[in-house]
């Protein structure tokens, strides 16, 4: 008979979730997690911070049920453009999406290669929303913070640690189960 362990990385959810909640906290921020290649899922495909990887702010996610063209377009710019961009300049940027909210995103590079992306935010810009959009989001926008240079250069490398951990981490389990599948323990 043979036995295999089942301890896989989902004992890190706990403990990254505790960090990135504390950080939202400290920095006033919502934090999404773009998880580019699955690295950040367990051996059953769950991911050990689940739920990250849409943005939670209300000013992003309220709209979508609401309006089908808020959805796609809110997908191309951030799981698109913005992960296309941050794969070519590999350092923090602030981007401005469609609606005028201001976002910290964070590349997350691991062995040369853009492995994950963290957005930080949201934030306002100095222009009001236009009429086009809905009277709960210009509400909300206008208690949404100014994006604050200093903050912002401490947050970046603070979340771009706190990735490589998570990928480093991952990668450690991942090394031990896949050698603990290797070698079964025989009785």
């Amino acid at each position: 008979m043979e036995f295999f362990s089942l301890s896989t990385p989902v004992c890190l959810a706990k403990p990254y979730e505790k960090v990135l909640k504390s950080i939202e906290t400290q920095y006033n921020v919502s934090l999404t997690v773009h998880d580019l290649y699955g690295r950040l899922g367990n051996p059953l495909g769950n991911s050990i911070i689940p739920g990250r990887h849409l943005h939670p702010h209300k000013c992003c996610h309220k709209g979508r049920g609401q309006n089908p063209d808020w959805n796609r377009i809110c997908t191309e710019e951030c799981f698109t453009n913005a992960e296309r961009y941050a794969g070519t300049v590999l350092d923090p940027f602030l981007k401005k999406c469609w609606k005028g909210l201001i976002e910290l995103v964070v590349p997350i590079i691991y062995k040369n290669s853009h492995q994950m992306t963290i957005f930080a935010g949201v934030f306002r810009d100095e222009k009001t929303p236009g009429e086009s959009m809905p009277e709960w989001f210009r509400e909300a926008y206008k208690n949404l913070p100014f994006p604050d240079e200093e903050k912002l250069n401490s947050l970046a490398s603070l979340l771009r640690l706190l990735g490589l951990a998570i990928i480093e981490e991952s990668d450690s389990r991942s090394e031990e189960h896949t050698s603990e599948l290797q070698s079964p323990n025989t009785i």
